[in-house]
């Protein structure tokens, strides 16, 4: 069972690495890749359905041009 706000919280940050990530013309296959991770879980985490680590979302932040503050920011 999930907390009370999760998935919201999961659909808001993952919405804000998409269109940053986008913003940088990068494709989730060369995202994923740059951040060492699989393009369907880069999907997943920008999607809201999965929820990953505080160390794989810095470094999916990093490739898409942004702080994990700035993608956690008002969420």
């Amino acid at each position: 069972m999930q907390a009370c706000g999760v998935s919201a919280l999961a659909r808001r940050v993952g919405a804000r690495l998409r269109a940053a990530r986008l913003a940088r013309g990068l494709t989730q296959r060369a995202a994923a890749k740059a951040a060492g991770i699989a393009a369907p879980y880069l999907c997943q985490i920008e999607s809201g359905q999965r929820q990953a680590t505080v160390a794989t979302l810095a470094r999916v932040a990093r490739v898409a041009g942004i702080s994990l503050v700035v993608a956690f920011r008002g969420v």
